[in-house]
């Protein structure tokens, strides 16, 4: 099984997102569709079955690089915490411990092989995540950063430049079309955004040294 980036999907051209969307507008498409078309090249090759799964941004413990973790790491560590994109604009977050019951269920069924497909997380905002933080970690300074802030960051820090070229995963409404999924495999199990995000709090508090890369910049 491939799990693939949610950004391989471009600009969303529908709401929510199929796994019949193939556009690629960014650097890092060209590679990411390279990639799925070797999994999807050798389904079927000397009894080999392969199938490719795309996930939302994700967040929980360990879930090093998350936006949502991110945030929360530097709202934990007394820091102006920064969300990348706007408040109100769809959105989408899968908390780690999610992912594993979509993924047994997958490749459990041999239905599933030779397939696209999207593991969906919780549909929110931006501002509604600060929200939910705020309650958590009462006097959290935050501020959001638009596209033209990491554009400008961009000029000295490649990390920035990319994350801006890839604003549309945070303006757009890129949310995925998870219909397909819960028709073959039914409903699984979806942590709340307010459990997920007080569960990581807990986690990051018990375990700096695991969750405080940012905290030591």
């Amino acid at each position: 099984m491939h799990i693939a980036p949610v950004y391989a999907y471009g600009l969303p051209l529908t709401h929510p997102v199929p796994e019949t969307q193939r556009v690629f507008r960014i650097r890092a498409g060209p590679l990411a569709i390279e990639q799925e078309q070797l999994v999807e090249a050798a389904h079927g090759v000397d009894g080999m079955s392969t199938t490719i799964a795309h996930l939302p941004d994700f967040y929980g413990p360990d879930a090093e690089n998350g936006f949502v973790n991110v945030f929360l790491r530097d709202a934990v560590a007394g820091k102006t915490a920064t969300f990348v994109g706007v408040p109100n604009a769809a959105r989408e977050f899968l908390y780690v411990p999610d992912v594993a019951a979509p993924l047994i269920a997958l490749a459990e069924r041999d239905d599933a092989y030779g397939e696209r497909w999207n593991i969906p997380g919780t549909p929110t905002t931006a501002g509604a995540v600060v929200k939910i933080a705020s309650k958590a970690l009462p006097g959290l300074k935050m501020r959001y950063a638009p596209k033209l802030l990491l554009q400008a960051m961009g000029i000295f820090n490649p990390m920035m430049r990319e994350i801006a070229e890839m604003y549309y995963l945070y303006d757009s409404g890129m949310v995925l079309d998870g219909t397909k999924l819960h028709q073959r495999i039914g409903a699984f199990p979806a942590t709340s955004l307010t459990d997920g995000i007080a569960a990581t709090i807990a986690w990051m508090r018990t375990n700096p040294a695991a969750a405080g890369a940012s905290q030591s910049r």
